[in-house]
Order: C-alpha cells, then structure tokens, then sequence
C-alpha cells in the first residue's frame, strides 16, 4: 500500500504544472464566468449548468488523462505492474476520485451561490463517470493517452457545442433535468459498466 500512495503521488508530482494550469483554467476562467451570470428572473442554477457542460469537461478529461498516462502506455504499464501488481480499473478510479477532490471547492463556491445547483452537480458528476469508462475502454484497446484523449475530447466538442441538439448518442442534456426519463439514468450507467467490463477483459486477455 505504501509503495502505491509513494506511485500516485509521484504521477501527480510529475504533472504537477499541467495540472497547476487546468485547475487555473477551471477557478480563474471557468468558475468566474459562471458567477459572472447573475438573475432573479430565470433559473440560475439551470443557465450554469449549461455553460458548466460547455465548458468543464475538457480540462477535467485532460486533466484524467496525464494522471493516468502511465497505466496507458505499453512502456510505463509493465514498470508499475512491477513496483505494484494491481488491476489498472483501480488506478482510474483513483485519479477520477482524485479529480473530483480538485473539485470539491468549485462545487461548494457553486452552492453556497445557488443551493440549487446541488442536482445539476450530480448530473456533471454522472456524465463525468460516463466519459471517463469511455475513455478507458478506448484507451484499453488503442494503448495511446493521445489517441483516446482526441477521439473523447472530439466527441465533448461535438456534442456539448455542434450538435448538442442531438438526441442519439449525446449524453449531455439541452433542457431542464425535470424532463430526464429514466431511460437516460438507465444509459448512462449501461455505459459505465458496460465500458469497464470491456476494459476488465481486455486487460485480463491481452
């Protein structure tokens, strides 16, 4: 356990000025703008929703991703599995946990402005969790931090700017939450599981 705390903290140490600038980029730029829209008349908390699916997840994505360059890479995996035999699911889950800790901060500034921005938080962190199997499972078969990062941040473009009017294939939402069946719940977390078992399998057969 020891030697795997020492492996995390050194991945983070390593990408610590990446990492310094997407968390600038987030409370400097993002989170201003956000606050920045002010109104009594309409449903806040609803507007910073959508600029917060416009705009959060790419850093957030890059941010996952050079955590978790070591565990994609052919050269670095058989380094790690030799300092600290474990399942590579365990490390994305460790840096997704990592990344929402960065953004514990942002989300209270976000609450303590509009309490009800508390649902729509659970809605980011849910696409969140759907991006990031996705991105797994790519990464389990292409083995490239920067071919599964472009084809995830495409899709982020796509679909949150161009075509978020989109119903197929689109998991971000361009309309109230009150409107969400529960077919999209259901979705979403096919494709977390579904993407994890894919990348279990892969992992364990390759």
């Amino acid at each position: 356990m020891k030697s795997l705390y020492k492996l995390n903290w050194l991945n983070i140490k390593n990408n610590r000025y990446i990492l310094l600038a997407l968390l600038l980029i987030i409370y400097g730029f993002v989170l201003p703008i956000i606050l920045s829209y002010q109104s009594a008349q309409e449903d806040m908390a609803y507007i910073w929703f959508m600029y917060l699916q416009k705009m959060l997840f790419i850093p957030l994505i890059i941010m996952v991703g050079y955590l978790y360059k070591p565990y994609v890479e052919i050269e670095y995996v058989e380094v790690i599995q030799s300092i600290h035999k474990r399942h590579v699911l365990s490390y994305i889950f460790d840096d997704m946990c990592l990344v929402q800790l960065f953004m514990l901060p942002f989300y209270c500034i976000l609450i303590f402005n509009d309490y009800q921005i508390i649902r729509y938080i659970f809605i980011i962190i849910l696409q969140f969790c759907v991006i990031m199997s996705a991105y797994q499972m790519i990464s389990s078969f292409t083995h490239s931090t920067t071919v599964s990062l472009g084809l995830i941040l495409c899709y982020i473009l796509l679909f949150s700017l161009a075509l978020n009017d989109a119903t197929i294939g689109n998991i971000f939402i361009n309309g109230p939450i009150e409107y969400l069946q529960r077919s999209y719940f259901i979705i979403c977390l096919m494709i977390i599981i579904v993407s994890f078992v894919v990348s279990y399998v892969m992992q364990k057969y390759r």
